[in-house]
């Protein structure tokens, strides 16, 4: 049975805003490890704002769920201060600007042993001719014939078959060797936490991590006590998923990793639109696939429990929508050379035509429900007050909220913000480590961004930070 505010609808104890009163569900985007610490900077911003309080589901997908499930096994990001907060997340922000996300950190052994094959081989043949030289009559050592060139080309040879391989290793395992780097990122942030999903602590904010479904080209989603696909229908958590397990097919970027192969042969299904022919093998790529924001679920979720409602399902289901705060930490890649400039093209074409029509959509929706809040990496914080004046209409409050922004953004220096801005974007979609300053930039980014919106909307507090906060949030040593 899901706990009542687990995400079921029911509002949580919610803060004092003068604009604002109800719950609020956040949508963490892909985008690598750029959408990853954008995020990080928007979820500061609410918890120190205290708007925290107010959040009843926690959704991700891709780089955005690195920070979500880092939260989940943190305790109820809804009642976290800013110590309890800053704890997990400066320590995964920490291993983050280092190491990154990716299976094979910039130190790892396996891929200094592909670096270094070549020097290997070369070293291997010359030793084996200085020891036929030296020792004749040893068994099994035999000098090489020919001039140094041949030598150093045979130990070429050598290093080439060991160097592919290695990779050949790399390819074959790197859906393992990805999954159990997650599992040691993971146990970095919380070294006793529990690693199957079904084992996260009870709290009131339901954390989510998007999945994309090949078969049925639908979303999957995970959560602690639940899977679901309005395609599938929903079950309960098997205690053989683990965290790490749901994080990487969530991150599951076509070609670069495999699809997660999930059994559901003792799996069963309630509801769902597939009737009762359901696969018994399911492969779950990226979230971002389907949708890199993430943002359907509630009203998924939502249908779901009122036609299917799990066996003693008995919490009630709160009929007013909740506000949605949408992070987009995605960017279209800029080509910086020609080599690649076509290859990336077609992830240029694919942000153009997926993830640009859903914000233009969300900008101009005329539901009768609140209006989506949008935080934008593509934007600036000055962006993101003059967005939120459009919407005040009559709001003579909400204007001066807007002033009081603008005076806090102006105690920076002119055209900072549009500097960071074009930093945050120019940084690559990827899982590798993009270090410390950078990171900082990106949790200040979103940071501000977020706060911008968020008090000029409803009132949250004003909370400025000075920059080298984020920098010591990112990992650098304290003054």
């Amino acid at each position: 049975m899901a706990p009542s505010g687990e995400g079921n609808g029911t509002p949580s104890s919610g803060i004092q805003a003068p604009g604002f009163s109800g719950r609020v569900v956040v949508a963490l985007s892909g985008g690598g490890v750029r959408a990853a610490f954008f995020g990080i900077g928007v979820l500061l911003y609410l918890v120190r704002s205290g708007a925290n309080k107010s959040v009843s589901q926690l959704i991700s997908v891709s780089g955005g769920s690195v920070p979500n499930a880092a939260l989940a096994i943190s305790g109820d990001f809804s009642q976290m201060s800013e110590e309890e907060f800053s704890r997990p997340m400066s320590e995964l922000a920490s291993k983050l600007s280092r190491n990154g996300t990716f299976f094979i950190a910039p130190k790892a052994k396996l891929l200094v042993l592909v670096w270094t094959m070549p020097i290997v081989g070369i070293v291997t043949i010359l030793a084996e001719n200085v020891v036929a030289n030296l020792f004749p009559n040893v068994p099994g050592v035999e000098a090489h014939d020919g001039n140094l060139g041949q030598i150093a080309l045979d130990g070429l040879s050598t290093a080439f078959v060991g160097g592919a391989v290695a990779f050949l290793i790399l390819v074959v395992f790197r859906a393992r060797l990805q999954r159990r780097g997650f599992a040691r990122l993971l146990e970095n942030v919380a070294s006793e936490a529990p690693t199957a999903l079904s084992g996260l602590p009870v709290c009131n904010v339901r954390h989510v991590l998007c999945a994309t479904d090949l078969e049925s080209g639908q979303p999957f989603y995970f959560m602690r006590d639940r899977i679901f696909s309005s395609w599938l229908g929903q079950a309960p958590t098997p205690e053989s998923v683990k965290l790490a397990d749901a994080l990487y097919a969530s991150s599951a970027f076509p070609v670069v990793f495999p699809p997660l192969k999930f059994k559901t042969r003792d799996v069963v299904f309630t509801g769902g639109a597939s009737g009762k022919q359901r696969p018994q093998v399911l492969r779950l790529a990226d979230g971002g696939v389907y949708n890199n924001l993430g943002h359907d679920f509630p009203e998924l979720w939502l249908s779901e429990l009122r036609m299917s409602p799990p066996e003693g399902f008995s919490a009630p289901l709160d009929t007013v929508e909740p506000q949605m705060l949408i992070v987009n930490g995605s960017s279209p890649p800029k080509p910086k050379t020609r080599i690649f400039s076509k290859y990336l093209r077609t992830f240029i074409v694919m942000y153009e035509n997926t993830v640009q029509p859903r914000l233009r959509l969300l900008r101009e929706s005329t539901s009768n429900g609140p209006r989506p809040i949008i935080v934008d990496v593509d934007m600036t914080p000055d962006d993101a007050v003059a967005e939120s004046r459009s919407m005040l209409g009559d709001d003579p409050a909400g204007r001066k909220r807007a002033e009081d922004v603008d005076s806090a953004l102006k105690e920076f220096a002119s055209g900072f913000w549009m500097r960071i801005a074009q930093q945050s974007t120019s940084t690559k979609t990827t899982l590798s480590a993009i270090g410390h300053d950078r990171a900082a930039l990106l949790m200040q980014h979103g940071y501000y961004s977020a706060m911008a919106a968020l008090h000029i909307r409803f009132g949250f507090r004003l909370e400025p930070l000075p920059e080298r906060f984020f920098q010591t949030f990112a990992g650098l040593p304290r003054d």
